[in-house]
């Protein structure tokens, strides 16, 4: 029982991925990097500055930070071992560590804080992992 990967819901409307998943996989090519990159541990998500982002599924929040590439980040552990990881927030977070949230809670909004990404058009960076391995988060959004 609990929560699979196939309940996730797409934490930002639009659902189109900017930037694909590239974790050992096939490279795709970073615009601020100007170079592709086999690392890109998640997905973009295109979405406008200042969207709404929403778990996409519930759980406690587990880390609120700042990363040095990907900006705002937040981090939300799931049941099942599932992990889901927010990033290139506003500063202005709606969650605090512990929180408990629920499937669709807005935790914050798309912003301009991944250096690593900033001259991408905006969008999230979704990341999510099963038992500490990372997957493709591409089919359980779209």
């Amino acid at each position: 029982a609990g929560v699979e990967l196939s309940d996730m819901i797409c934490p930002v409307e639009s659902a189109e991925v900017t930037m694909g998943f590239s974790y050992n996989t096939e490279p795709v090519y970073s615009a601020t990097l100007k170079e592709y990159r086999s690392d890109h541990m998640g997905v973009d998500i295109g979405a406008k500055t200042g969207e709404k982002v929403k778990a996409a599924l519930g759980g406690i929040v587990q880390t609120v930070y700042t990363d040095g590439k990907l900006g705002r980040t937040v981090v939300i552990a799931h049941e099942n071992g599932i992990k889901t990881v927010y990033s290139n927030l506003e500063d202005n977070i709606n969650v605090l560590e512990g929180d408990d949230v629920a499937q669709g809670d807005v935790i914050g909004y798309v912003g301009k804080t991944a250096t690593f990404e900033i001259e991408d058009a905006t969008h999230l960076h979704f990341e999510v992992y099963q038992d500490d391995v990372v997957v493709d988060p591409t089919p359980y959004i779209q």
